[in-house]
């Protein structure tokens, strides 16, 4: 039985032979396959032509090899195991789940007799991993993903068990004992692999990234080229679903020069992959000319040669890049071919299809041809909706999906804004799609962690877990479809299509349930954006509420009054200008551990012309208001809008620092000043019921500690660790990272101040040190509360590695294997009754502006839990001036009764204004414009 080790090698080989020429590698198999008839190699290589001829598609000569393999003479269990295991994972991939448990069943049996009898003990955990790795297959294409991760898990323990009979066992001794444990770790390989895959599939990205980490590290300790290629490749992949293009751009590069140094060809499997990766990774740069080039490339090197051409695929964004370019022509004939193969693989109402349709649209309207684009444009809300939540997860939930979506979002807005003047209903229109460009990344994020989060009632834990299954099964069968070989599949497509029909009626219905009974929920995860009309009915006297989204080229200021009145300024004014002037502004905000006295000048001509370009064109509409309500996003977002200024004047320098700026004609002196998310948040917000009687004033969490050697020390300013980069994030745990944040000083006494403004004991209601934990957080004494502080450091989804949400630091508990981090999903499960939660020396909306979206993620979580404002920071603050401005906010708001909390925050600011610190005055917007309100302003 000298071939029983080398069939247990077969997936490398084929794994090997596909990582050559796609054409080759076929014809190599089947020629080797007949010169090793009848020699102890025969089983070895037609097991690995079995599987490439199932995996091209080639189902009835595939069928000829699986009956020389079954029919071998001699006891051919391990051949058997082999066959039985891929059919089950290949009949689940295309939907035919009977058939796909009957063989599982067949596998199962034999390595339950194997068990029994104890033949073949020494392979029995390779058995038992490649048993529960099918079953998972099965699991995640039944829709059951909850149960798919539980078998992965086993199969990578038993995988585990045969690396380390091999490595360090009994097997060790064992002839061929290298091939073995060769053999073993590809096993993990593509174990890895697959549960990077499903963490991706349910949005787990967090999950995936501390897969990927410790498969690159566990690679460069064995030293197989092979293996670290591969898992470099998949860290690229998780960074994509995160939108970290640069970092995963990087990583594709590196790809790529490993696969050269190993004379892959360019056609091969894995580096037609690779390199479409990196085009997409471009494209998420915005760098279009890069990515049609290496498009292009790929276009020339796999014509002629249709199994590369399959596998290179990406119809639609090559399509997009082409588009991007101004290369209309060649464009609209890519978009054509990709949506005709769309419609003839998944039909005419999948939203595959739909998306080849909107981009067609973005085709026609960079084309001019507005009247032909609207229609698709209007298709691809009518079926996507406005946020990708509302996609089917046969979709790419990712970053790049993401980019795909904003860009159509974009193109018709553009389309909607020109048509403004002549036709009345595109500006209501207009305002949902900038109000949804104005939320896309943060509902991703939201959407994500509320499927998480733990959702106490019962049948609305029924119906998502329903749902969800539904959605996972539907792609199954939808890839089922696109499949496509020699020969024909063995699951009729009218029998898929039957079954399809059944599941997407049935999931209508499930989702019409949830929006009838969960409203709240169902507006969370999938939120449709309010009309003009039906925000105006949520402002109140002298409110204005202005939302300002911008592209690449423009920019898009609306302004909506309490009378209904709605109004359109377009400025050609692009994000990357905007961009610009904010750093410009925040250059003397964000000033890192520069000392006061070399403090940079404020740029009051910057924050005058974002003014002047923005605001003042509608100016009759918001300038008698006393409050404005903004809703900003990209650059604009790391900035509070109380620092552009009306008009660039200065006095002289004072006789104190800073005294200069206290006459600035500050846009915070003008009006109170709230930021919302989006306006379906505001929304929201406004029909949330009144606040309930008998509440506690107060509770904080302050001065956690992170478990490292440093304490806080007194400084002038709080600062937050900044990103990890990718060789810190290789070498650390999250943990580990945790620790290594840095101490935040003076937050217990703010959180002690803000307890005695609001006239109740520190006992009781702060919790810091040690005390300030996240299982705190989470227990009932945040509940009830008016005010609810947390002083602390606000982390963004990859700041620490395997981070997917934001996040807030708690206190490290030795010893407690729960995480430190108070996340979005835990924040979405809180249940507050609060007016406001303070997010104190948070940072969270830094000068790259990932942490505003964080933020926002943050504020939605918050808000659903119940919070109608939150106070916090956009950059680090000078602890007095902080302690001072928070005081008198809710100093000033516990006092007076008719004061709303956006009018509140004013006062302060205007009062601190007037203040002087040591030597020096609170003028500058550094001291008294640290704090925004996010969420309600009103009382």
């Amino acid at each position: 039985m000298r071939f029983t080790g080398l069939l247990l090698c077969a997936f490398l080989f084929v794994s090997n032979a596909f990582g050559q020429a796609a054409g080759e590698s076929l014809s190599r198999l089947r020629e080797m396959a007949e010169k090793v008839s009848g020699t102890p190699r025969e089983m070895f290589v037609l097991g690995g032509l079995y599987k490439a001829e199932r995996k091209a598609g080639n189902h009835r000569r595939a069928d000829q090899v699986r009956e020389r393999i079954l029919e071998h003479p001699g006891e051919n269990e391990a051949g058997k195991i082999t066959v039985y295991f891929f059919d089950a994972d290949y009949l689940a991939q295309n939907a035919d789940f009977r058939a796909a448990r009957e063989q599982w069943e067949l596998g199962r049996a034999i390595v339950t007799e194997l068990e029994r009898t104890g033949r073949m003990a020494h392979y029995l955990a390779r058995f038992r991993s490649r048993q529960e790795a099918a079953l998972a297959a099965i699991l995640r294409t039944e829709g059951n993903m909850e149960e798919a991760g539980k078998a992965m898990e086993r199969a990578l323990a038993a995988s585990a068990e045969d690396i380390r009979y091999y490595r360090e066992g009994p097997g060790l001794q064992r002839p061929r004992a290298d091939q073995e444990l060769g053999a073993a770790e590809g096993d993990r390989s593509n174990l890895l692999s697959e549960q990077v895959s499903l963490y991706l599939a349910t949005g787990r990205i967090g999950a995936a990234e501390l897969v990927v980490l410790d498969w690159i590290q566990s690679a460069r300790a064995v030293g197989i080229v092979q293996q670290l290629t591969g898992a470099l490749k998949r860290h690229g992949d998780v960074l994509m679903a995160a939108g970290r293009f640069a970092k995963a751009l990087a990583r594709f590069d590196e790809v790529l020069v490993r696969q050269q140094a190993g004379g892959l060809d360019e056609t091969s499997v894995p580096g037609i992959m690779a390199r479409r990766s990196r085009a997409q990774a471009l494209m998420g740069l915005g760098r279009w000319n890069d990515a049609h080039e290496v498009f292009r490339n790929l276009e020339v090197a796999t014509k002629g040669n249709p199994a590369a051409r399959k596998v290179l695929r990406a119809g639609n964004d090559r399509a997009l890049t082409r588009a991007m370019t101004g290369k209309l022509v060649e464009a609209e004939r890519t978009i054509d071919g990709s949506l005709a193969n769309n419609r003839s693989n998944y039909g005419t109402d999948h939203p595959n299809t739909v998306l080849s349709e909107g981009l067609r649209a973005l085709v026609l309207a960079r084309f001019g041809r507005d009247d032909l684009s609207l229609p698709l444009f209007r298709r691809y809300v009518d079926t996507w909706g406005y946020s990708l939540a509302s996609a089917d997860p046969a979709l790419e939930e990712s970053a790049l999906a993401q980019l795909r979506h904003r860009l159509i979002l974009e193109h018709y807005l553009a389309v909607l804004a020109q048509r403004v003047s002549k036709d009345g209903s595109a500006i209501g229109e207009a305002f949902r799609v900038a109000d949804a460009l104005r939320a896309g990344h943060v509902q991703q994020a939201v959407a994500a962690s509320a499927t998480r989060a733990k959702v106490t009632d019962q049948r609305l834990a029924a119906l998502l877990r329903e749902d969800q299954d539904l959605g996972h099964a539907i792609a199954a069968l939808y890839r089922s479809l696109s499949e496509g070989g020699e020969d024909e599949k063995q699951t009729s497509a009218a029998d898929i299509t039957q079954r399809l029909g059944a599941m997407e009626n049935r999931r209508k219905a499930l989702q019409s349930e949830l929006k009838q009974q969960f409203p709240e929920y169902a507006q969370l995860v999938r939120p449709t954006p309010p009309l003009p009309a039906e925000i105006a009915r949520q402002l109140r006297a002298q409110e204005v509420l202005t939302l300002i989204t911008s592209t690449a080229e423009t920019s898009y200021v609306f302004t909506v009054t309490a009378d209904g009145t709605t109004r359109l300024h377009v400025v050609p004014v692009g994000e990357p200008h905007l961009a610009a002037l904010v750093q410009r502004i925040r250059a003397a905000l964000d000033v890192g551990d520069t000392p006061l006295e070399r403090l940079p000048p404020f740029d009051l001509a910057a924050a005058h012309e974002v003014f002047q370009r923005l605001l003042l064109p509608l100016e009759a509409q918001w300038g008698s208001a006393r409050h404005l309500i903004a809703s900003t996003g990209g650059a604009l977002a790391q900035i509070p809008l109380a620092v552009l200024v009306e008009s660039p004047a200065i006095h002289a320098a004072g006789s104190v620092p800073f005294a200069e700026y206290a006459q600035v004609a500050w846009l915070g002196r003008r009006l109170a000043l709230s930021h919302i998310p989006s306006a379906a948040a505001f929304h929201a917000l406004r029909r949330m019921p009144p606040s309930p009687q008998g509440r506690q004033p107060f509770i904080g969490f302050g001065d956690p500690d992170f478990g490292g050697r440093q304490r806080p020390t007194p400084g002038s300013l709080r600062s937050v660790r900044r990103n990890l980069d990718d060789s810190q994030a290789a070498n650390l745990s999250l943990l580990d990272a945790f620790r290594a944040l840095a101490p935040l000083p003076d937050t217990r006494d703010e959180i002690l101040s803000l307890a005695q403004t609001l006239g109740v004991a520190a006992a009781g209601t702060s919790f810091l040190g040690p005390a300030a934990t996240r299982a705190q957080a989470l227990s009932s004494v945040v509940s009830g509360k008016i005010v609810v502080a947390f002083a602390t450091h606000g982390l963004q989804p990859g700041e620490l590695p395997g981070l997917d949400q934001p996040a807030l630091a708690m206190t490290y508990v030795k010893g407690d294997a729960v995480s430190p981090l108070l996340t979005l999903t835990d924040v979405l499960g809180l249940k507050l009754d609060a007016d406001w939660v303070v997010l104190s020396a948070c940072n969270t909306a830094g000068a790259d502006g990932e942490a505003a979206e964080a933020l926002s993620g943050l504020g939605r979580g918050f808000f659903y839990a119940g919070a109608r404002a939150l106070l916090v920071t956009h950059w680090p603050v000078e602890s007095e001036s902080a302690r001072k401005l928070v005081s008198a906010t809710f100093a000033r708001y516990a006092k007076e009764p008719t004061s709303f909390r956006a009018e509140a925050l004013r006062a302060a600011q205007l009062e601190l204004m007037q203040d002087k610190g040591t030597g020096f005055s609170y003028a500058h917007p550094l001291f008294w414009a640290p704090y925004s309100l996010i969420g309600d302003g009103g009382r």
